[in-house]
């Protein structure tokens, strides 16, 4: 008969291997296939088209016209573009800025939403609205590069890809230490969706900063949708296309380096993740081989990590009379106070480095918890506040 003392040790390990292949074995499984594993998805070096771009802003002033002169002073052709603003209710200059700009450039059509929308909604409108095949969505935020549009569009000759995806920088000169773990992060979720890419071309989910989609496959986001960026993307595969990342396009967000700020943003992101979870669950059935895989693997995993974090620091209480479970616990329970202790210090504008990467992966998982309480007391609202923009400081 088996023991109550095993069930409890595999379960432990059950769910430490879950996260050591997760965090670990799955980046190095990815950088190891390809090497022997390139999915041969041709795309057109001279292909050109006409472009809507989709720009939801509320109270944006502060970045709206950089952002836009970063467009229209591009490579790209004026006459093949149209820029699509909408204002979510702005209570600051946004909409003078664009308005103002509209009058100067005829590409520009700006939207006035009265009252407060959200994000996905106010792309659902733009989309329906939009003109030409190829959309363009783009956060207010996110700085282009003279070439960024051409690069992104490219993949679009090969009638199999469905989206692509830029890459997105940091502003140059943004050194502040707070967000060297936050761009440590981006690092390695770029990294992992580079590789997706050049194996499967399916992504698990763009990042929302810039990616382009053909109006055909875009479906509209659910109402109260949070997260509608993976939404839109698992879409697209879902309509057996193909979804890229364009590495010679390229756009700068600046990073928060405040840290209520980046736990804000994470919790609402946390909460979109889990209306997306159930939306899809349907795609974790082995019979989607590769897309399953992915969700499973990039995905589901890291959003129910906070959940294995306390199985695992339950269940090593629970074995704690033998050695090698109370040194983990020990373990576990110094890297929590390292992480409080973090907090304090950031309070005192004091940081440690090594802490401060406790503190964030500790931080990501508290998110994604409430980000669930969230979801299951229901979310009745998809309007955000922007981040916090460190311009101008």
């Amino acid at each position: 008969m088996i023991s109550v003392y095993f069930v409890l040790k595999f379960w432990f390990w059950f769910f430490m291997l879950i996260l050591v292949y997760h965090y670990i074995i799955f980046p190095i499984f990815l950088a190891v296939l390809s090497k022997f594993k390139k999915l041969k998805l041709s795309s057109g070096t001279n292909f050109s088209a006409e472009i809507s771009i989709l720009i939801p802003a509320h109270n944006e002033g502060q970045v709206i016209e950089s952002k836009l002169l970063s467009i229209l002073n591009g490579h790209f052709p004026l006459n093949k573009m149209e820029i699509l603003i909408g204002s979510d209710a702005s209570t600051d200059n946004t909409l003078a800025i664009c308005m103002e700009m509209a009058k100067k450039y005829p590409q520009i059509k700006v939207y006035n939403f009265e009252k407060r929308a959200g994000k996905p909604e106010i792309i659902n409108y733009l989309s329906q609205i939009a003109l030409n095949e190829i959309l363009i969505i783009s956060d207010a935020n996110v700085i282009f590069n003279s070439t960024t549009l051409e690069n992104l569009i490219k993949p679009f000759e090969n009638s199999q890809i469905g989206l692509s995806e830029s890459k997105t920088e940091n502003l140059k000169g943004e050194k502040k230490e707070s967000s060297k773990q936050e761009k440590a992060y981006i690092r390695i979720e770029q990294f992992i969706k580079q590789k997706e890419s050049e194996i499967f071309g399916q992504i698990m989910g763009p990042s929302g900063t810039c990616f382009a989609i053909r109006k055909s496959l875009y479906k509209p986001v659910p109402e109260n949708f949070l997260v509608d960026d993976f939404f839109i993307s698992m879409n697209v595969l879902l309509q057996k296309h193909f979804s890229v990342i364009s590495s010679n396009s390229i756009v700068y967000e600046d990073l928060s380096n405040q840290l209520e700020e980046q736990f804000r943003r994470k919790k609402r992101i946390g909460t979109g993740n889990f209306q997306n979870l159930i939306y899809f669950k349907h795609l974790l059935h082995p019979r989607y081989k590769s897309i399953a895989f992915l969700f499973w693997s990039h995905k589901v995993i890291r959003w129910l990590s906070p959940l294995f974090l306390l199985l695992i620091l339950l269940l090593s209480v629970c074995l704690v009379h033998e050695t090698y479970f109370k040194l983990f616990l020990y373990l576990y329970l110094f890297s929590i106070f390292a992480a409080l202790f973090d907090l304090v210090l950031s309070r005192y504008r004091k940081e440690i480095l090594l802490l401060r990467f406790i503190s964030h992966f500790y931080a990501m998982n508290s998110a994604l918890f409430l980000g669930f309480v969230n979801y299951l007391k229901g979310v009745k609202t998809n309007v955000w506040q922007p981040t916090k923009r460190n311009h101008g400081k």
